[in-house]
């Protein structure tokens, strides 16, 4: 019986086929780093393209929130408290996003980050543009 001892394989042990070959994951090299690597494997090119520019994009979007604060908080509400700390803590996880987004086991958690947000953020935006409406309509007169 074959025993596999490569760092990169997760089929450690007696070959599964008992007839002393080596398992699949040795038969085919690089296996191993493909699943823990950054790699974008079974991805159309499309969807490597789209990757790859999303995370390039948050990544330097998180970026900028360090290397020039200030556009970011002049959008922070004033009645949010501590609003350098937030804004680069904003930033840190908009980096990890985007760095999640190139590594396989995590890809698909950090590709739901922005999207949460905004969804979380959805309701407060639909009661403001309601509240902004109803504000600024014309008021009716009874007689």
């Amino acid at each position: 019986m074959a025993r596999c001892f490569c760092p990169q394989s997760r089929l450690s042990g007696p070959s599964s086929a008992g007839n002393g070959s080596l398992p699949r994951a040795e038969a085919e090299p690089g296996i191993g780093l493909l699943r823990s690597g950054v790699a974008l494997k079974g991805l159309s090119t499309a969807q490597t393209v789209g990757l790859a520019f999303a995370a390039v994009f948050y990544v330097a979007a998180g970026a900028l929130h360090f290397l020039n604060p200030a556009p970011c908080l002049r959008i922070v509400p004033p009645y949010i408290p501590w609003h350098l700390p937030l804004v680069l803590i904003s930033g840190g996880f908009e980096i990890l996003g985007g760095l999640g987004l190139l590594v396989p086991r995590v890809r698909r958690n950090a590709a739901w980050g922005p999207p949460a947000v905004l969804w979380l953020r959805l309701p407060l935006q639909i009661l403001l543009i309601w509240w902004l409406l109803w504000c600024t309509r014309a008021r009716a007169v009874l007689r």
